[in-house]
């Protein structure tokens, strides 16, 4: 891209109108970055803020998946018996099971455990992503804000 310019200590900027369609992440010298965010996180958007800054599911309305623009999910799940692992607690992660497509065609490889048919584990199920929210009044940090046309909300 071009007309990267900085902005103060660590924060910089570049016009990429017209040369990329999305940015679904970050990369500087190969290596993952994690854009602007708050809380902003040494850890990156693998670490978990805390609850201090997690929005309760209950708190807001949230706008169901756009499936539609993903192609159907294909799912895998190894039955081989000699696979099986009956060592696990509460029977959980005894076969290798994955999904393809689908809701995580948002990875690249567009491949994960958490978009298989059955994942296990407390409370666990198949990776889904609202397509929007609505919050009541005082619910977000730092709010109001003046434009949120470009707003990416991390869920887990």
């Amino acid at each position: 891209f071009t007309g990267l310019k900085t902005l103060g200590s660590n924060i910089w900027k570049a016009n990429i109108k017209g040369q990329v369609d999305e940015v679904w992440g970050l990369q500087l010298d190969g290596k993952r970055a994690t854009r602007a965010r708050f809380p902003n996180l040494p850890g990156g958007i693998e670490v978990t803020p805390g609850y201090g800054y997690m929005i309760p599911g209950g708190s807001a309305k949230w706008a169901p998946p756009n499936t539609s623009r993903f192609e159907p999910v294909t799912y895998f799940t190894d039955n081989t018996p000699e696979h099986r692992r009956n060592t696990t607690v509460d029977n959980w992660f005894q076969q290798y099971m994955i999904g393809v497509n689908g809701l995580c065609g948002i990875y690249d490889p567009p491949v994960s455990y958490w978009c298989s048919e059955h994942p296990s584990g407390g409370g666990a199920f198949a990776f889904r992503t609202p397509s929007g929210m609505e919050a009541p009044s005082g619910l977000l940090p730092n709010a109001p804000y003046q434009d949120v046309s470009e707003m990416i909300l991390n869920v887990w």
